[in-house]
C-alpha cells in the first residue's frame, strides 16, 4: 500500500557524480520531511560504487541499479520501486530550490482532484560554483482563452494558421508573420501564485510544443496507475503531461522552485542526431494519436520542419 503523504523523488543518473550529488542534496534539504529519494543508477561500476558509498547509511536515498536502457527505463523502474502516493521526478544535473515539495503538495490541499502540479523553471549555466539562471516565460499561463467547449475549435485555428505563416515565411520572402493574425482569441488575465487549470486547457496548449520540464512535475501514483502506468514515449515530461492533462486539472506554482542546469555534462547537450530524430518521430507519432484529426495535419507539418532542420544542421 502507498504511503499516503510520502513523496517518492525518482532519479536517473548515468555516469554523473558531482551533479547528482548537488541534485540529491537540493532533494534532502526539501523543507517537507516525508520523503524518499530513489537513484536508479546506470553508471559503470566505479562511479556506481561511490554513489552508493555516499548514500550509505542514508535512510531517505535508495540507490538500485538501472537497465542500461535510458532515463526512460530508469524513471519507470524507478516508480515500480516507488512507495509513496505522490511521485516527483528529478534530473540527475538539476536542483530543487528548498520550498518546491512544500509549496508544490498544498496545491493538493486546495484541490485534490488535481492530476499534476508544475512549477516556473529557470534555465541555468553552471560558471565554476556559480550558476547564472534565465527564467522561463509563463505568460501565456496568464490569459482567457475563453469557453471551454471551443478550445479545440480555437486551438486548430491557430495552428492551421501557424502553419501557414510558415509556409508563407519559406515562399514569400518579403512575408512578414505581423500581417496575419492568430486567430485564437485571449485575453489578459491577473497572474496568481496558484492557478488551477480545468481539462482540456494544458493539454491543447501542450499542442504548440512541450512548456512542463520533466524536475518541475509532480504527481501521484493513483493518476499515473488510472493512464494504464507510466509511459512508454519519450520525451517522457511532454508525453506524461499531454496524457495527465487531457483528463485531469493541472496546476501551477507561479514561482520558480527548479532549475534546470546545462553543464559540460549536461545528456541532452550530447545527445546523437539519430537519438533527437528518435524522440521527435516517437512523440509526433504520440501526438497524432492522443489530439483531433483537426490537429494532425499542422502536428505533422511542424515535427516535419523540425525534422529537416536537425538533418540539415
Amino acid at each position: 500500500m502507498p504511503d499516503d503523504d510520502l513523496v517518492s523523488i525518482i532519479i536517473p543518473n548515468r555516469n554523473r557524480l558531482t551533479a547528482l550529488f548537488r541534485a540529491v542534496d537540493s532533494a534532502l534539504k526539501q523543507d517537507y520531511d516525508r520523503k524518499e529519494i530513489i537513484i536508479v543508477d546506470d553508471s559503470n561500476d566505479e562511479i556506481h560504487s561511490k554513489i552508493v558509498s555516499q548514500y550509505k547509511g542514508v535512510d531517505q536515498v535508495k540507490v538500485i541499479r538501472g537497465d542500461n536502457k535510458g532515463d526512460l527505463a530508469a524513471r519507470r523502474k524507478g516508480f515500480y520501486n516507488s512507495n509513496g502516493s505522490y511521485i516527483a521526478f528529478l534530473d540527475s544535473d538539476d536542483l530543487w530550490l528548498t520550498d518546491k515539495l512544500r509549496l508544490t503538495l498544498k496545491m493538493w490541499e486546495k484541490d485534490p482532484e488535481l492530476g499534476l502540479v508544475f512549477d516556473r523553471w529557470s534555465l541555468c549555466t553552471l560558471v565554476g560554483n556559480n550558476l547564472n539562471c534565465i527564467p522561463s516565460n509563463f505568460d501565456f499561463l496568464c490569459k482567457d482563452y475563453g469557453p471551454q467547449d471551443q478550445l479545440s475549435s480555437k486551438f486548430a485555428r491557430e495552428m492551421w494558421v501557424s502553419m501557414i505563416k510558415a509556409v508563407a515565411r519559406k515562399f514569400l520572402p518579403a512575408f512578414h508573420s505581423e500581417s496575419m493574425q492568430s486567430m485564437l482569441d485571449q485575453t489578459s488575465a491577473a497572474c496568481q501564485d496558484y492557478m488551477v487549470f480545468n481539462p482540456p486547457l494544458v493539454y491543447f496548449l501542450l499542442a504548440r510544443g512541450n512548456f512542463i520540464h520533466m524536475s518541475s512535475i509532480v504527481t501521484t501514483r493513483k493518476v499515473i496507475s488510472s493512464l494504464g502506468g507510466m509511459p512508454l514515449v519519450d520525451p517522457m515530461d511532454y508525453s506524461l503531461s499531454i496524457k495527465i492533462s487531457r483528463k485531469y486539472k493541472v496546476g501551477f506554482v507561479n514561482k520558480t522552485l527548479t532549475l534546470k542546469v546545462l553543464d559540460g555534462d549536461n545528456i541532452r547537450l550530447g545527445l546523437s542526431k539519430r537519438r533527437i530524430v528518435h524522440e521527435l518521430l516517437s512523440i509526433t507519432i504520440f501526438k497524432l494519436f492522443n489530439y483531433p484529426i483537426t490537429l494532425s495535419m499542422p502536428i505533422l507539418f511542424h515535427s516535419l520542419i523540425y525534422l529537416k532542420d536537425i538533418l540539415t544542421s
